[in-house]
């Protein structure tokens, strides 16, 4: 719901479960983690409420430009 209601366009995943939460330490949500390739976290930030704003924090946690 909180997808639909920000007008999300890019890909997210759920878990209603909680059972990846704990591990990756996340005691809110939404919460959006960027993962390096060795699977090692670089960065969390809360809500990310545009495409323009998720490449940014991508540029800034991943270094890497996104178009």
């Amino acid at each position: 719901a909180m997808a639909a209601a920000t007008k999300m366009t890019f890909p997210s995943v759920q878990d209603p479960k909680s059972q990846v939460r704990a591990g990756l330490r996340v005691v809110g949500v939404p919460a959006t983690l960027f993962v390096r390739p060795d699977g090692s976290i670089a960065g969390r930030v809360g809500v990310v409420s545009s495409a323009t704003e998720l490449a940014s924090l991508i540029e800034k946690y991943l270094q890497v430009k996104v178009s």
